[in-house]
């Protein structure tokens, strides 16, 4: 990587949440927040956009703009300290099969990656609460007991 993307990719990487947020304040859905970011791009309104997408749901591009990879993001699975699953150092996604799942509004990205890797594990996740965001569902992990 040269110093000028690797320059660029530093600056992305430590505003990255506020970009993220302010994209999604205008918007209130995620990948609807990237698709406008790509219309203002096209129109040149603006100079640059940083998105995201899952191998398991791969975002189309316009053949008008350039790719780069800034980096690579892990899924994490959150669970109370005292579940059984908190215990190991990996969770195979087959193991949750049959648990329940709080999620992303359905509407979203996320949300349809965890369609998509769930059914290549060979379940349908049974998702018992939705919340458009993170620390609302991380905190539900941590209220509710284990059944």
């Amino acid at each position: 990587m040269n110093a000028e993307v690797e320059g660029f990719a530093q600056f992305v990487m430590a505003r990255e949440r506020a970009l993220q947020r302010t994209a999604w304040l205008l918007t209130g859905d995620w990948a609807l927040a990237e698709d406008l970011v790509q219309t203002a791009l096209a129109r040149g309104e603006t100079d640059v956009a940083v998105g995201h997408e899952y191998d398991l749901l791969p975002r189309p591009l316009d053949p008008l703009f350039e790719r780069r990879e800034l980096l690579s993001d892990p899924v994490y699975l959150a669970v109370r300290a005292d579940h059984p699953l908190a215990a190991g150092a990996t969770v195979q996604l087959s193991d949750l099969a049959g648990l329940p799942f709080l999620a992303p509004r359905s509407s979203t990205s996320c949300a349809e990656m965890i369609q998509r890797a769930c059914a290549r594990a060979g379940f349908v996740p049974t998702v018992v609460a939705r919340a458009t965001d993170f620390a609302v569902l991380l905190s539900l992990v941590a209220a509710v007991p284990i059944a």
